[in-house]
């Protein structure tokens, strides 16, 4: 690919990866929550699972969905369940209570398994590979440089939202202030979850 080619590559990834999703919506919280350092284990999920994600379409594996529709109607059922359970944790979620064993970030393992649950995630990786690789010998270089990149720009774009959370973590004092926000993170995730139904 030429310099052209990239740029158009980057700028897309930029705009695909900071704009708000389940991805965005979940870290924001995080970082507000639980601050940068125990959000970090959940932003590098999301490149990881993206490398793997990524890795798998490249090697066809929508065409095992194609073949086995039942497989993306499973993820699309998985991830809105999983959404809207997180969704829920968080809108009854009050002050952080950095005491509590019980209220923790996602684990890096759990990060990565919420982009296999994320159906639109499936389509936009997969839109990305297909308009920017290479054909014939050039298929697995261009691939490797497009997913590097791509989860590249997705660690810092998200990483973006998560200092912005931990930013908003500082403001936010009172008991009241803290249910607002994390009441409106949990219908936000829980919207993300419907959203999943629309357009797929």
């Amino acid at each position: 690919m030429g310099s052209i080619q990239y740029l158009s590559l980057f700028i897309f990834m930029v705009v695909s990866t900071i704009t708000p999703g389940p991805n965005v919506v979940m870290v924001t919280a995080s970082g507000a929550n639980f601050g940068i350092k125990r959000t970090l284990p959940h932003l590098i999920g999301i490149s990881v699972g993206v490398y793997i994600v990524m890795g798998l379409e490249s090697l066809g594996i929508n065409q095992l969905f194609n073949a086995y529709p039942s497989i993306p109607l499973f993820i699309k059922i998985a991830g809105s369940v999983y959404l809207t359970y997180l969704g829920i944790l968080l809108f009854s979620k009050g002050k952080p209570n950095t005491q509590s064993k019980s209220e923790r970030p996602l684990y890096l393992r759990e990060s990565v398994l919420l982009q296999f649950l994320n159906p639109k995630g499936w389509i936009l990786t997969l839109t990305v590979l297909s308009g920017y690789t290479l054909p014939g010998e050039l298929y697995w270089p261009s691939t490797f440089v497009v997913i590097s990149i791509y989860a590249w720009t997705c660690l810092f774009t998200t990483g973006f939202w998560m200092v912005l959370g931990s930013q908003i973590g500082r403001i936010l004092r009172d008991e009241k202030h803290w249910k607002v926000f994390n009441s409106t993170m949990g219908a936000l995730t829980i919207g993300c979850a419907v959203m999943l139904w629309t357009g797929f």
